[in-house]
């Protein structure tokens, strides 16, 4: 029986723990399960850092943290995580940045960091993400312009409502001349050539 667990625990493809008042941290066993497609831990009382090895589970397509009590920055290695289609680690406690990394996630389609501390402007990257439908990055500390173009034309005041230092289209809020906005990705790109 130990044998068959194991063998199963091994080709895993979904773990779904949410709603279980889960404490600690994320046991660093999960980056070694390669086959792993979903991970929900959300609604438990998770702590710590989100684990940086977390980039070894590369067939990862969902990873759900939220409403959980995780803190400290959002790992660039999450941009690695190629395979991704949904992003949630909202309602927690994370600080810092909007990894730049975040846009390599071509296939990402649902991305939420609502209602945690993050700070500083929205990365142009994050334009690059052409099949993304849900955009949640309210109840934040950011600030500057909000990035335009592409799937970013499409979303709504409530992408972006809590921020007070947010700036530019959709919001009704106009830009002043000292908030400047990120250069966009593709003029990023036009500058070094």
């Amino acid at each position: 029986m130990d044998q068959f667990t194991r063998n199963q625990w091994q080709n895993l493809q979904g773990l779904d723990l949410s709603f279980n008042l889960l404490a600690g941290g994320i046991s660093l066993s999960i980056c070694n399960k390669s086959s792993l497609i979903l991970l929900n831990l959300a609604h438990n009382k998770l702590t710590g850092n989100i684990p940086q090895c977390l980039a070894n589970v590369s067939s990862l397509q969902v990873l759900d943290l939220q409403e959980n009590k995780f803190y400290g920055t959002i790992p660039n290695v999450i941009g690695e995580l190629q395979a991704l289609h949904g992003l949630n680690l909202s309602h927690n406690r994370l600080t810092g940045s909007i990894p730049q990394s975040i846009g390599n996630l071509s296939s990402l389609e649902s991305l939420d960091l609502s209602s945690n501390i993050l700070t500083g402007v929205i990365p142009a990257e994050l334009t690059n993400l052409n099949g993304l439908e849900v955009l949640n990055l309210s109840h934040n500390h950011l600030m500057g312009e909000i990035p335009q173009g592409k799937q970013f034309n499409t979303f709504s005041n409530d992408s972006y409502v809590g921020n007070s230092g947010l700036c530019g289209f959709p919001l009704s809020k106009k830009c002043g001349p000292k908030q400047h906005s990120p250069p966009s990705a593709n003029t990023l790109g036009s500058e070094e050539n």
